[in-house]
């Protein structure tokens, strides 16, 4: 099994938030997890995004 995952939002800790308590949900179900996180001008009103791949195997 394996799921991508693309959480986005404009500005703040919001997302980068739900990325960590996705990824440690996954982790505490045995999953495999792959995190990248793009901050862009966050301050600012910019895009936030943090991409997940959950699996099964490695």
């Amino acid at each position: 099994m394996k799921k991508d995952m693309i959480l986005s939002g404009v500005g703040g800790q919001g997302i980068l938030s739900i990325a960590t308590v996705t990824g440690w949900a996954a982790l505490d179900q045995g999953l495999y997890l792959k995190q990248a996180e793009v901050h862009g001008m966050s301050q600012r009103g910019g895009d936030v995004q943090s991409n997940l791949r959950l699996s099964t195997e490695l």
